[in-house]
């Protein structure tokens, strides 16, 4: 994934999580990221992304949060 503009990553907001299968050095690795408002006042996003894959006892699982800041009058389309 790359640059998304504002008004497609609002469109993720409460949808379901977005998931993909990678392979990465040969391993099968489960990406999921979901997009949720950070607060009541639509001025910032939470963007969770949740990676799962195997490991040599049990499953391996990384979760990680990014906070994105919506310019005034985007999140309400002014």
């Amino acid at each position: 994934m790359g640059k998304l503009p504002a008004p497609d990553l609002l469109a993720l907001v409460g949808a379901p999580a977005k998931v993909r299968a990678l392979d990465i050095s040969g391993e099968a690795i489960e990406v999921e990221l979901s997009v949720s408002w950070l607060k009541d006042t639509h001025d910032a996003v939470c963007i969770i992304g949740h990676a799962r894959g195997p490991s040599t006892w049990h499953t391996e699982h990384l979760q990680e949060s990014i906070t994105v800041s919506i310019p005034s009058g985007v999140a309400d389309g002014t």
